[in-house]
């Protein structure tokens, strides 16, 4: 089960012009009362209306819109039940800390994820499922679903009678989304169901779907998403994170025994070569982006929206998850998601692709653009994983795991093979 931090659209909005000149009429923060728990469903419905991607023209039919939010990050301190670090929280911990900072008297609690910063739970309260997350990361994940709610009709009159809900992140005793805690971040939502595109294959209206929905994240004002990172085009870090590799893979073939490292460094070692071609792509790239300033076009993105995080809620409906990477950033860092894809093994055919365009509507790619964001996903994928299997540390199913994904990223359908397109 993935993470369910979300949003969601199954429904339209109106045809979003290039993401360089989009602009937001998102109404003031003061003209939208953000619902509690006890808030009462909200239904939201947009016309349908005609749409065009290049060549490509259709009518969207209007399903449901929904808007989620899992994964709420915004300060709100307690000095009761501090919870220890991401790694060893207890369940009695989190438990103690909804209750105090949630008001929720949670019954089961299941845990669902664990990653390096951020651990999941499912909870059950009588009847009602949540997602219960501690990261040690910032996230504007709750920001990012609020500036959305915010572009809903808020007249009646505007409201279509086909159901749907917006279920923000539950807010804290102290009215904020998440609760602040030894440097990490407790938040807690509704849990969602359905299986992703990972699971099974989207339908063409999930594809137009999600273009719907990744359309209207482009076309926020970023100044409605306080604390979101900025693409800076520099990717130096980056680069150093492959070279620690690099250093780490050399030790290791100087006589490591431990086969799942000396596997991870032959596969790291062959790569080389094309490894290096894609660093000296980032970097080109990314001088030339950085050389044009601010005629660079910038817009919110989630910055991670493949197929494996997009979950199927209905037949004509889909929810975007795991927004913890959300930032301003080229459209194109949303799009390379779409364009090929990342995935290995999951390649997005040119139908998808074009199924995904008639919901987002025409837009002008720019080749420096994408090809920087594709390089900085590869050296970003190639380097996790790389370092947990070299770690002899990690337990070793999480090391022969990221064996198998470092060998299919630098495979012929990897992020690898994309970035040198």
């Amino acid at each position: 089960m993935n993470e369910r931090s979300t949003a969601s659209s199954g429904g339209t909005s109106p045809t979003p012009r290039n993401p360089a000149r989009r602009e937001s009429t998102t109404p003031s923060p003061e003209s939208m009362s953000v619902p509690s728990r006890s808030s009462s469903t909200a239904a939201v419905t947009r016309r349908s209306c005609h749409r065009s991607a290049g060549a490509l023209s259709a009518v969207a039919r209007p399903p449901a819109v929904r808007l989620m939010c899992r994964d709420g990050h915004v300060a709100a301190t307690s000095a009761q039940h501090p919870l220890p670090s991401v790694q060893h929280v207890t369940t009695t911990a989190v438990r103690d800390r909804v209750r105090d900072d949630f008001g929720l008297e949670v019954e089961t609690l299941e845990p669902v994820t664990t990653h390096a910063t951020a651990r999941l739970w499912r909870a059950t309260v009588g009847p009602s499922r949540y997602a219960v997350r501690w990261t040690s990361t910032t996230s504007a994940a709750a920001q990012v679903a609020l500036a959305l709610a915010r572009t809903l009709p808020q007249r009646p009159q505007e409201l279509l009678p086909a159901p749907a809900t917006f279920a923000p992140p539950l807010l804290t005793r102290r009215g904020a989304p998440a609760a602040d805690h030894d440097g990490g971040r407790l938040s807690v939502t509704l849990w969602l169901d359905g299986p992703t595109g990972r699971d099974v294959p989207l339908t063409p209206p999930q594809w137009t779907a999600f273009g719907r929905l990744v359309a209207r994240v482009h076309a926020l004002a970023p100044t409605s998403v306080p604390g979101l990172t900025r693409e800076s085009f520099d990717p130096t870090e980056r680069l150093a994170r492959t070279t620690e590799i690099d250093d780490e893979v050399a030790r290791t073939l100087r006589g490591e025994r431990d086969a799942a490292a000396r596997a991870a460094a032959e596969t790291w070692r062959a790569a080389g070569p094309r490894i290096a071609a894609v660093r000296a792509r980032a970097v080109r790239t990314g001088h030339r982006l950085r050389d044009q300033g601010r005629d660079v076009p910038l817009v919110v993105c989630h910055a991670d929206a493949h197929v494996g995080h997009v979950v199927a809620t209905g037949p004509r409906d889909v929810a975007l998850l795991d927004w913890e990477h959300a930032c301003v950033a080229p459209a194109e860092q949303d799009l390379m998601f779409v364009l090929g894809g990342v995935l290995p093994g999951l390649r997005v055919t040119v139908e998808q692709s074009a199924a995904f365009l008639t919901g987002y509507g025409r837009v002008d790619i720019d080749e420096d653009r994408l090809a920087y964001a594709r390089c900085v996903r590869a050296l970003q994928d190639l380097t996790a994983t790389a370092a947990t299997a070299l770690d002899r540390d990690a337990p070793r199913a999480r090391r022969v795991a990221a064996l198998a994904d470092l060998g299919a990223h630098v495979g012929p359908d990897g992020g690898l093979a994309a970035a040198l397109e």
